[in-house]
């Protein structure tokens, strides 16, 4: 049943969502939690005024996950619950291989020298460079609809 349809033949089916090109984008909710299934608290790694910021925990996270795929949509829950929401577009984007970037997140698919699941990151908008580390081995991946 299309709930929205226009010129651009962009439509949204109860199950999917195609692009004006034709794309199916799949939904997943991906929950960031470290080695012993605590969820990280995304919003511990914003700026003052909420913002996230270039390099910081919540973009190199998104940047693991478009090894996979396009990322046409995401949201961060605001709670400590971990929570992104995503709208990804292409054929490997599916919660078996998102999982995967955060079990081995090198982008060459490589565990990090020190043996660790850990993401660098810049802890503040202010950092230069990557300045601290979270482990996010225990970050779990859903496949869902119309997130």
């Amino acid at each position: 049943m299309a709930i929205v349809t226009n010129n651009n033949n962009l439509g949204t089916a109860i199950d999917n969502l195609y692009t004006g090109h034709g794309i199916p984008t799949s939904f997943f909710t991906v929950t960031v939690k470290d080695s012993s299934a605590n969820a990280i608290d995304l919003r511990s790694h914003d700026d003052a005024s909420g913002n996230f910021h270039k390099g910081g925990l919540v973009d190199k996270l998104l940047g693991l996950m478009m090894t996979r795929g396009t990322i046409a949509y995401w949201n961060v829950k605001d709670a400590s619950t971990g929570v992104i929401t995503v709208g990804m577009e292409g054929e490997f984007a599916t919660a078996t291989n998102l999982a995967l970037v955060f079990d081995n997140n090198n982008e060459d698919g490589t565990a990090y020298a020190d043996g660790t699941d850990a993401v660098p990151f810049r802890a503040t908008a202010s950092s230069t460079s990557d300045d601290a580390v979270a482990d996010v081995s225990g970050t779990t991946v859903a496949a869902d609809t119309l997130v």
